[in-house]
């Protein structure tokens, strides 16, 4: 306990970490959150079935939409802190302003999910109202936590000290697999499932704020004035536009599925979803790290050496994350075999097509970083907004006609179209040449897609019919992907340069991004 008190005085003292252990630390809760979803699905499936798989999936989801309505401030609150870091008083009000409009949001939510579980249940058929409110407010309640805690920890993450509070959201998702898998052994119900991630959601909040209080030393947090309220309010509206659109990209599709075609459709679509979603995470991982250490740069004035990295921070990105996404493409089918003992209708396809939608979407990961930093987010806001109505119209158009191939052809085109359009706002803001986002992307897309042509042939083939066939193809058709591609990178000087130089790839130190 003294050493804790020891590390927590030194640490609320420290300096902000380097990029890369923020990186590291950010990434380290949703890896684990992943790895534990893997790991439960197939219990959950055996144990409740893929409709109540489905109904899970589908009340998260109208959550998520509930939860727009705090207007994105816990995301932009973090940026707020960096910018003012010496400003105490300007910090704990604009923290104070995520506070006030979380809780706002929670109130909406419990009122939504008490007057709507009726019209719910009857859409969804075959659940009765009762379990339907209990469903939905359940998610409300991990909603709201989840909310609670982004705020929670967006003190020392705009400080850009992010490993503590990461320690912590990694405790508390070890305290929600616990809950979940004990809820499947001994009582495997979907009401009790729930209850017990509601539970272990607070419980996941209570302890992230007993780590950040006990690091930090405190969390400023004031009333806020109106001038405060209105500057996060009007900054993070133009960021939850995008969210918005991200709901309605990645998050709509199985809500269509599930009222159009049935709770089952919808939990294939999720199992494939939450593969994807893995996949593509490898190549965002470093945004949330990313943001505010370049708005420190921004606030230091060295805001021009963000920019002229663009390229490099690209190049390095999608270096680590194409080859993930083009090979769990190329594999999908035995990738749900091994992870499931079978694949479900419909998921292989939807796992390759989101793959494929991914690729374009973690491209652009670093240009709205950058405008995060320099606080201009309306314009890819409108390209955001621009693409989620594309991808609704769309939908409404080839649904009819395809069913589940039309709202997944909808999805492809328009993430892809729009991704590649927010591409070109970015750099035209930042007088960047379309030709650094060329040179940048497509040496490493053209080698990740032709290394994963022949793995993707032998997943077609049809051979891979058992588990144990399929997770041999993945285990060495894999092993040899990543060597080969491995060779590549280090020829062609694209991996992260900690990376590189852990690998003993690379020789040389690349320019990167001030670290303080």
């Amino acid at each position: 306990m003294r050493r804790f008190r020891r590390f927590a005085a030194s640490s609320a003292r420290s300096p902000p970490s380097t990029l890369g252990r923020n990186t590291v630390a950010q990434s380290a809760p949703s890896i684990l959150g992943y790895a534990f979803s893997f790991f439960l699905a197939p219990l959950m499936l055996s144990k409740l079935g893929l409709r109540d798989f489905g109904i899970w999936a589908l009340t998260g989801g109208i959550a998520q939409y509930g939860a727009l309505l705090n207007l994105g401030a816990g995301q932009a609150a973090s940026r707020f802190v960096a910018l003012y870091e010496d400003d105490s008083t300007a910090v704990g009000e604009y923290l104070g302003v995520a506070y006030a409009a979380t809780l706002s949001v929670a109130i909406a939510l419990i009122a939504g999910a008490l007057l709507g579980a009726n019209l719910v249940a009857q859409a969804v058929g075959g659940v009765t109202e009762s379990q339907m409110r209990l469903l939905l407010l359940c998610s409300v309640v991990i909603m709201v936590s989840t909310m609670l805690a982004q705020i929670v920890v967006a003190y020392p993450v705009g400080l850009r000290r992010m490993v503590p509070p990461n320690i912590a959201l990694v405790v508390g998702a070890c305290i929600n697999f616990v809950a979940s898998g004990v809820a499947l052994l001994v009582h495997p119900t979907l009401s009790t499932y729930a209850m017990a991630n509601a539970a272990a959601s607070v419980a996941g909040v209570v302890v992230t704020i007993v780590v950040v209080l006990s690091v930090e030393g405190r969390i400023p947090l004031r009333l806020p004035t109106r001038s405060r309220a209105k500057e996060l309010l009007g900054f993070s509206v133009w960021s939850q536009v995008s969210v918005v659109a991200y709901l309605v990209n990645y998050q709509t599709d199985k809500i269509v599925i599930a009222f159009a075609v049935g709770p089952a459709a919808a939990g294939a679509y999720e199992l494939a979803n939450r593969v994807a979603a893995a996949a593509r995470q490898v190549g965002v991982y470093t945004q949330s790290a990313l943001m505010p250490t370049m708005t420190a740069d921004i606030v230091r004035g060295t805001g021009h050496k963000v920019t002229e990295s663009y390229a490099r921070l690209t190049e390095r990105t999608i270096g680590l994350a194409f080859p993930v996404l083009c090979f769990v493409a190329a594999m999908s089918a035995p990738i749900l075999r091994v992870w499931l003992g079978h694949v479900p209708q419909f998921s292989a396809v939807v796992l390759t097509a989101l793959c494929a939608a991914y690729v374009a979407n973690v491209a652009t990961g670093v240009g709205y970083c950058l405008a995060f930093a320099f606080g201009d987010l309306k314009n890819i806001a409108r390209v955001s907004a621009a693409t989620a109505t594309g991808n609704i119209a769309l939908t409404v158009l080839l649904a009819p006609l395809w069913g589940v191939w039309g709202v997944l052809a909808g999805t492809v085109v328009a993430l892809t179209v729009g991704n590649l359009v927010q591409v070109a706002v970015v750099q035209k803001r930042f007088a960047i040449p379309a030709s650094a986002f060329v040179d940048a992307v497509g040496p490493t897309l053209v080698a990740c897609v032709g290394l994963a042509a022949p793995l993707a042939i032998l997943a077609l083939t049809g051979a891979l019919t058992s588990r144990w066939s399929a997770a041999l193809a993945v285990v060495a058709g894999g092993g040899a992907y990543f060597a080969v591609y491995l060779l590549w990178a280090a020829r062609n000087e694209v991996l992260p340069g900690s990376i590189a130089r852990r690998l003993g790839v690379l020789g040389r130190r690349p320019a990167e991004l001030p670290s303080r």
